[in-house]
């Protein structure tokens, strides 16, 4: 028997990020160079698929290896330590994601998830720093300046 491990995604059902952003304009010799720093609240909720329509056995799935991965252009902005409230439990996060082809950056926290977990619900709260934008997206495609990408694996 061959066995073969892969990856599920899911993306969350619902994203509400609230914050306050609040520019500067700073001088570089006699360039002006607009800045930021912002405090951002994260709320989310994970809605498991019907395994059975993707064809996915939830007893073949490797549940205690569960993750959330949030996926940021540029960590040096943290400023925060950053927790996750993963159904009411905080859960810290490391530094670092380990596919490289979704997000070259970012953060990861090892979450308790179960094929009787249904309706997830997590909050976080970032505090970043940036300059040039701050863009956000439920998706995977590393495409913007800074970006906060988050889904379960």
């Amino acid at each position: 028997m061959v066995k073969i491990n892969r990856k599920l995604y899911v993306l969350p059902e619902s994203l509400d990020i609230n914050g306050i952003i609040d520019p500067e304009i700073r001088y570089r010799g006699i360039y002006k160079v607009i800045v930021y720093e912002s405090d951002l609240n994260i709320n989310g909720k994970f809605q498991l698929p019907d395994f059975n329509k993707i064809g996915v056995f939830p007893e073949n799935i490797d549940w205690k290896n569960s993750s959330v991965v949030v996926g940021l252009t540029d960590m040096r902005g943290i400023q925060n330590d950053i927790k996750i409230a993963w159904q009411g439990k905080i859960i810290s996060v490391d530094p670092g994601i380990e596919n490289k082809t979704i997000a070259r950056s970012g953060f990861t926290a090892k979450v308790p998830v179960s094929d009787s977990s249904g309706s997830i619900n997590f909050n976080l709260n970032i505090d970043l720093n940036g300059s040039k934008g701050l863009y956000f997206t439920p998706s995977f495609y590393p495409y913007l300046s800074t970006w906060v990408l988050i889904w379960l694996i």
